[in-house]
């Protein structure tokens, strides 16, 4: 049953998970994802899941963005490709899901960036400023400390990170 296949799945993403090798933030998505999506898969044998079953899922899932709903495809084709590897199960052909950005985006001019740091309190506006100076993830500009500062070079090393709640202190290339 699909669900029991998830279940161990889930089992080896944790093992990856407390030994540093998979986020924990992606984990907890893939256990949502099963509690709340993947419910009309659970007594299904794996080895019978179609495009028609995925398809079905796909059309039932009202009022989610396209970008989530794809993230939630692309968990269920690694699901199928680690199941391939592991019995030999053939993966089904996955449905198409297209995000559709409907009106084009664009980035505020750096002057208006100025100014919106401006309006935040003062002693914040140093780290913002530097968060928009060098474009790295939230995460990391959280997670800097002085000792990663070379102000002679004007380098910084990046080392770690926030996932989540969670200091993770890899980089994100590992």
């Amino acid at each position: 049953k699909f669900a029991n296949k998830y279940l161990a799945w889930l089992k080896q993403k944790k093992i990856e998970v407390d030994k540093g090798r998979f986020s924990v933030q992606t984990y907890k998505l893939y256990e949502t994802y099963n509690r709340l999506h993947y419910k009309p898969l659970h007594d299904l044998d794996v080895r019978d899941i179609k495009l028609r079953h995925l398809q079905e899922l796909v059309n039932n899932l009202n009022g989610l963005s396209d970008k989530y709903t794809k993230n939630l495809m692309d968990c269920l084709k690694t699901f199928f490709k680690w199941l391939n590897r592991w019995e030999n199960i053939n993966m089904p052909i996955m449905p198409d899901v297209e995000v559709v950005t409907t009106e084009p985006q664009r980035a505020i001019t750096y002057e208006e960036q100025i100014e919106v740091i401006k309006n935040f309190p003062e002693e914040h506006q140093e780290i913002m400023l530097f968060y928009r100076e060098t474009g790295l993830r939230v995460g990391e500009v959280c997670a800097v400390e002085i000792r990663d500062l070379d102000l002679t070079t004007g380098k910084v090393l990046i080392q770690r990170t926030y996932s989540g709640y969670d200091l993770v202190e890899k980089t994100k290339g590992k």
